[in-house]
């Protein structure tokens, strides 16, 4: 959704013609990335939070340890 606008707006918008487009298209792959990450870890501490939870606080594993 990112990828077109940004190289229609670096190609042309500022007249960067082909170079535009080629940096255009590597924006749209950095923030699809790090929009990627961003869910990734999300969706991560959603599963490693019950784990932690499930039989006693963290704080009570930490202090056994």
């Amino acid at each position: 959704m990112l990828r077109i606008p940004a190289m229609a707006a670096c190609g042309y918008g500022l007249g960067w013609e082909s170079y535009g487009i080629w940096c255009g298209l590597c924006l749209g792959f950095a923030v699809t990335s790090l929009l990627l990450g961003w869910r990734f870890l999300a969706d991560l501490q959603k599963v490693l939070r019950p784990v932690q939870t499930k039989d006693e606080p963290a704080e009570a594993q930490r202090e056994s340890s």
